[in-house]
């Protein structure tokens, strides 16, 4: 079963708004929104409500796991990906 994080950061914006981000265990960045907020974020990205299922289910099929995760500079699993995201956009820069 693939591994979806799900996180939001802080946009900088005055208005307090997010950016929420759903990204694959294996690096792939497949959905991303701006929210009001953490809660809004939470619902928007689809980890409280079936929002984005359609995207989800389209790259990891019927069967896949979210996660949400509050603290992404003291997450594991969201630091491999992150990873691993910089790297597939390092090697789409050698593509001709």
């Amino acid at each position: 079963m693939k591994k979806i994080y799900l996180a939001c950061f802080s946009t900088g914006w005055d208005s307090g708004d997010v950016m929420g981000y759903a990204l694959t265990e294996d690096g792939h960045c497949i959905a991303r929104h701006i929210s009001r907020n953490k809660l809004f974020s939470q619902h928007d990205m689809g980890f409280t409500s079936n929002l984005n299922s359609d995207t989800y289910e389209k790259y990891c099929g019927p069967e896949y796991e979210l996660e949400w995760v509050d603290n992404p500079d003291s997450h594991d699993g969201w630091w491999e990906a992150s990873r691993l995201n910089k790297k597939l956009w390092a090697d789409a820069k050698d593509v001709p």
